[in-house]
């Protein structure tokens, strides 16, 4: 799953398949990994497809990802940006 902020200036690519999500930084005409998530490492298993979805908003300091079987009904993870420093702000499962 792919989303780009609305201002263009993140890019989020999630990749079910590792449990993984990555976003980019456009810095100049380029693209840089600005930040990666395990989701083995916040807790899900390889079967709750941790990035299956993901959603940045307009400015692309924050960002939603998919946790689609996660749990009976499936899971979110939100994250926020300061600066180029990324925390959890809430886990919705």
């Amino acid at each position: 799953s792919v989303s780009i902020s609305g201002d263009g200036s993140r890019l989020a690519i999630g990749a079910p398949s590792t449990s993984t999500v990555t976003v980019l930084a456009r810095s100049g005409g380029s693209w840089v990994v600005e930040r990666t998530w395990d989701g083995k490492l916040l807790g899900y298993a390889p079967a709750d497809v941790f990035g299956a979805s993901v959603s940045l908003d307009a400015t692309g300091s924050r960002l939603a990802v998919g946790a689609n079987a996660a749990g009976t009904v499936g899971g979110v993870h939100l994250f926020v940006r300061s600066g180029a420093t990324w925390t959890t702000a809430a886990r919705i499962a």
